[in-house]
């Protein structure tokens, strides 16, 4: 693009805006430079100015410059759209540090075989883990997420995903820090989930800028502490932000996963040890990708073959 007057005082300032939110230096400078890249992005048609470097639109998060193009930032580079969002959310793989190494498996090696299987998207857990290790850990499951396509979520800790540089994105509980504040932190162009149990939880988080839900626990599971919503409660949920997709987690497996979907109206699954405990992790993903495809298109409309 020819609009690139005032890039190097847009990064500077970004990474002083980054620096007194709180950031360290490295990610205030990976968010600082995703920043301005949207910034430049969404600035490619504006029409504006007739020197060798014309304006962009250094503040596209709190001002949609029109221009000669009829098009702003919002239309050029905005959020996520929910049909590439509910795509990715037919089997979410959540990694558990403890069941990989009672599998025996590194972290990369488990992201790769859950990826072989079928999974449409990766969250890297590392509860009570140090900030090194956590991104040591996350630069392994991003590198192979990269190679395959296919989208990186961190859980709680925005820094580790701003740190891994652009396309990452965050998942947040209810006890973690604000969608909202953790929306302002990443802008809009990655992927952020809440977990939710309530209809009321769902829309503020949609409020407040989730692209996804992460609903449950649906059934007793062991491997988190968590109170049980049923089947009923993620329907609630689904119905309450429809369309924006739900992914069902919390004690579901094989047996149930196609209820999730077909009575409730999930867009897909989230597991833990349904994949991650199993000895043949790929072959676990598998055969739960096939049973939610299978249930998804069971619900697709039938053609009659007229026209």
């Amino acid at each position: 693009t020819g609009n690139t007057h005032g890039t190097g005082c847009t990064l500077a300032s970004a990474i002083a805006a980054h620096l007194a939110r709180g950031l360290p230096l490295l990610p205030a400078i990976h968010a600082a430079r995703e920043y301005l890249h949207i910034a430049l992005s969404s600035s490619t048609r504006l029409a504006l100015g007739s020197g060798p470097q014309r304006p962009f639109n250094h503040g596209w998060m709190i001002a949609d410059w029109q221009g000669d193009a009829g098009q702003g930032a919002a239309g050029a580079c905005g959020r996520v759209d929910t049909g590439s969002v509910r795509a990715a959310m037919r089997l979410y793989a959540v990694t558990d540090a403890g069941l990989n190494k009672k599998m025996g498996r590194s972290l990369g090696q488990a992201v790769r075989d859950a990826i072989q299987g079928g999974a449409t998207l990766v969250q890297v857990r590392q509860k009570d883990c140090e900030g090194g290790e956590f991104l040591a850990a996350a630069r392994e499951a991003a590198a192979v997420c990269a190679a395959a396509r296919v989208p990186l979520v961190i859980n709680d800790r925005v820094d580790i995903a701003l740190a891994l540089g652009p396309g990452v994105g965050v998942h947040v509980g209810q006890s973690d820090l604000p969608a909202a504040t953790v929306r302002a932190l990443l802008g809009p162009g990655r992927l952020l989930g809440v977990s939710v149990k309530t209809a009321a939880e769902a829309e503020a988080a949609v409020r407040d800028g989730a692209d996804y839900l992460g609903c449950g626990a649906v059934c007793a599971t062991g491997t988190k502490d968590s109170s049980v919503i049923g089947v009923e409660g993620l329907a609630a949920v689904c119905r309450a932000v429809a369309p924006v997709p739900v992914v069902a987690i919390g004690g579901v497996g094989v047996a149930n996963a196609a209820q999730m979907v077909t009575e409730a109206g999930a867009a897909g699954i989230a597991v833990v040890s349904a994949i991650f405990g199993q000895v043949d992790a790929a072959r676990a993903a598998h055969e739960l990708r096939s049973t939610v495809d299978a249930a998804i298109a069971s619900m697709q409309p039938v053609s009659n073959g007229t026209h």
